[in-house]
């Protein structure tokens, strides 16, 4: 990917919301939780039409986010990449 001129970005934070029979509430816990772990946390969330309590939850996961302190910005080229880890 580099080699073609890619940027290549990953996620260090699940929300969750692809589990089935996942909770409103508990896609807001895992992003706003878990993203206590990380300087800059990455947030993977799905962008589908099925992905309803995902969009009813966003405000409240911003704000919560925003009020920890944590800022929203643009990923670029020559931001510094994100890379999952396994445990």
């Amino acid at each position: 990917m580099n080699r073609r001129g890619y940027a290549y970005f990953d996620w260090n934070v699940d929300s969750g919301d692809a589990t089935v029979g996942i909770t409103a509430q508990q896609i807001y816990q895992h992003a706003v939780n878990d993203s206590k772990n990380f300087d800059q946390p990455v947030i993977l969330f799905h962008n589908t039409g099925t992905k309803e309590m995902t969009l009813e939850q966003m405000p409240a996961i911003i704000e919560a986010l925003q009020q920890a302190g944590y800022r929203f910005e643009t990923l670029k080229a020559d931001s510094p990449p994100v890379r999952f880890r396994l445990p």
